[in-house]
């Protein structure tokens, strides 16, 4: 698996830590597979933006996996439905304390 596939990359240009992945396959051997290219390139920490549509389909759990990362990756779970804005509560109590936690 590599990055193009994943269309994994820098959240912006003038982003240095941030990145951004295209929503996996849903056979094992696709989570499997991101989990690993994940480990692979040093990450360990996943704000997950999945829905749970979106994120029932993924087995084993892409939560399972990451938490399988070596050195105990972290993960936090923050639904935001498809072509939807995320929730000003979901925004401000779980992604950016979670970002900022992640720079620091």
């Amino acid at each position: 698996m590599d990055a193009q596939i994943l269309n994994f990359s820098l959240a912006g240009h003038s982003e240095a830590i941030v990145h951004g992945s295209c929503k996996l396959g849903v056979s094992p051997e696709s989570v499997s597979d991101w989990a690993g290219f994940m480990r692979q390139h040093g990450i360990e920490r996943v704000c997950c933006l999945l829905d749970s549509g979106q994120l029932s389909s993924c087995r084993p759990s892409l939560e399972s996996q990451c938490a399988a990362h070596p050195g105990k990756a972290i993960v936090c779970m923050a639904p935001i439905d498809n072509y939807h804005l995320v929730e000003k509560a979901l925004l401000h109590e779980e992604i950016l304390p979670f970002l900022e936690e992640s720079d620091a």
